[in-house]
């Protein structure tokens, strides 16, 4: 697989599968087919990416793509989405919940 696809979620889990003795190698296969299955539907991969709003299509990234590509943890996925999206949704309000994550990732990590 060497286009688009290949930076989807389906297809992240794919490798993690493949790449994982626990899982049964047929419950592999079986997902393979379903993933090609789904990506035989979809007209374009890109909108797999934006849903709702359209507060991110200025990006050339999608966060929520970038996030999982680089296996972003959820509370700092978040920081990252609110202030990407800030000028251009929830306002303030954004700011105010990427410092609530940021808050949650000191006491995690550093208190």
């Amino acid at each position: 697989m060497k286009n688009k696809k290949d930076t989807s979620i389906c297809h992240s889990l794919l490798k993690f599968f493949e790449e994982n003795d626990q899982v049964p190698k047929k419950l592999v296969e079986e997902f393979s087919v379903l993933v090609n299955k789904v990506y035989e539907h979809v007209e374009d991969v890109d909108t797999l990416w934006q849903k709702g709003g359209n507060h991110y299509k200025d990006f050339k990234i999608q966060p929520s793509q970038f996030i999982n590509e680089n296996k972003i943890m959820f509370a700092e996925g978040n920081v990252l989405k609110y202030i990407c999206r800030h000028s251009k949704k929830g306002k303030a309000e954004d700011i105010r919940k990427a410092i609530h994550y940021c808050e949650m990732i000191l006491e995690r990590d550093y208190e």
